[in-house]
């Protein structure tokens, strides 16, 4: 099965990734913040090709490549028992935004910005008739990266990703979802 057998190649490129390459080697060359969903780190796969998740190997090496990092709560929960320990751990190797997405009860962030105080909130979502939560992660990263390169504060940009992430899930699959974030009419 060749989606298979790319799938096991690109999680073999991650785990050589992890072994050669430290934050200092992916941040070095990059002048702007690095925003990354960590998903497909979490995700093993079974002989049968089913994907699962599956513990973060290196993590603080992965965390030290990153400045704003993205991830659900079971993946926090993949990592261990205490949230906080593992928030603290992420902020010592960089990471200046936690962002840990709650699927219907929102966003829960932490951001430290450099010679500032540290910052946690829960920011609850819209609430909105959800038919299909397919790719609201990715909807919510998307536009969060986007509006902070925009400019617009944490909190702004939080807060626009979860209306982005939300008006997503009134959607099944990707229909109209590309008109309505071009700004064009959209009927639900």
């Amino acid at each position: 099965n060749v989606g298979v057998d790319l799938m096991v190649q690109r999680e073999t490129m991650f785990a050589i990734g992890a072994i050669y390459l430290n934050g200092a080697d992916v941040r070095s060359p990059m002048a702007s913040p690095i925003y990354a969903d960590l998903h497909s780190l979490f995700l093993g796969m079974r002989g049968d090709g089913v994907r699962t998740l599956q513990p973060l190997a290196d993590i603080g090496e992965w965390f030290s490549c990153f400045d704003q990092v993205q991830l659900n709560e079971e993946e926090m929960r993949t990592l261990g028992d205490d949230p906080m320990a593992l928030s603290a751990e992420m902020l010592r190797a960089g990471v200046s935004l936690l962002n840990v997405t709650l699927g219907a009860k929102g966003v829960a962030y932490i951001h430290a910005p450099k010679g500032d105080a540290v910052r946690t909130a829960l920011l609850s979502p819209p609430l909105v008739d959800a038919t299909d939560t397919t790719g609201c992660g990715d909807v919510f990263g998307a536009t969060c990266a986007a509006r902070l390169a925009a400019g617009d504060s944490v909190t702004e940009a939080l807060e626009r990703a979860n209306q982005a992430a939300a008006r997503n899930a009134t959607y099944r699959g990707a229909t109209s979802l590309a008109a309505y974030l071009k700004g064009g009419l959209v009927t639900a």
